[in-house]
């Protein structure tokens, strides 16, 4: 509760970038949703996945999504899309559907469905019109008692095609020129973070040394050398799937022997 009563400010923004740029630490201002922008670096080439708790990074199109660098206690948690998609049974338009349809930040959710309903009428109707075709025809029965309740400002395909095509910077080369590092200045950042925001000059000058030893280093660590693996999982969906061929494999063996046995006995 204490964390939700603190405000950001469009002042406190301001600060957070001119500290990251005096850090020589380049930065991308997205023109709208900053998960839509990493995605679209995703998409070019440019970055690896996105590192966020927001789960509408995998709806915009990031190839992997990693939650959790809030947290001290609990692993990181490494989100495949096309695994999730394969997983799923679902492509990327089933996928966006299926977001909007559990609740997202541009429109209203249908009253009575949650996440399992939501995933269930998506994989049998594929596409939210023929959802809202079912849902009403089932609120029209007489005999049933309505169970969902379809908002009058459903959005779903202004959500759709907001998923689809965000408002992001699409030009490459652009996004290079400003993905590009510097050197930190030492002198402007004692002087914002000192004189400006009145933090402690022995923690400063400590950080700005830690800064400096790491100019020159060029070899990148992996990210598995920083976090220890927790292993993968997989989600129930492929997991049932997984049994579901294995259960079919068994029974298909287990039917060419008996039919083997039947052949022998015939034989006799």
């Amino acid at each position: 509760m204490a964390g939700r009563s603190i405000k950001i400010t469009p002042e406190m923004m301001e600060d957070a970038k001119k500290l990251v740029r005096l850090m020589g630490v380049p930065l991308i201002v997205a023109p709208g949703e900053a998960e839509a922008q990493c995605a679209e670096l995703c998409k070019m080439g440019l970055a690896f996945g996105t590192a966020s708790e927001d789960m509408d990074s995998l709806t915009f199109g990031s190839s992997h999504l990693l939650r959790g660098f809030n947290s001290k206690k609990e692993p990181i948690t490494q989100i495949d899309l096309k695994m999730m998609l394969e997983g799923f049974d679902m492509n990327m338009d089933e996928f966006i559907d299926l977001c909007i349809m559990c609740g997202c930040d541009y429109t209203h959710s249908i009253g009575g469905i949650g996440p399992v309903k939501a995933f269930k009428l998506i994989q049998e109707n594929r596409n939210i019109e023929v959802v809202l075709e079912k849902v009403k025809e089932s609120n029209d029965d007489p005999k049933k008692k309505m169970k969902y309740i379809i908002p009058d400002n459903f959005l779903f395909e202004e959500s759709r095609a907001l998923f689809k095509e965000p408002d992001v910077i699409r030009d490459k080369p652009e996004i290079e020129a400003l993905l590009k590092w510097s050197k930190p200045d030492p002198e402007a950042l004692k002087s914002f973070l000192v004189e400006e925001k009145s933090f402690a000059e022995n923690k400063v000058t400590s950080g700005l040394t830690k800064l400096q030893n790491c100019q020159g280093k060029v070899n990148q660590s992996r990210l598995d050398l920083f976090f220890k693996s927790a292993g993968s999982t997989q989600s129930s969906t492929m997991t049932q799937k997984v049994k579901g061929k294995g259960a079919a494999a068994a029974g298909g063996a287990a039917n060419k022997r008996k039919a083997a046995s039947m052949g022998a006995r015939g034989k006799r």
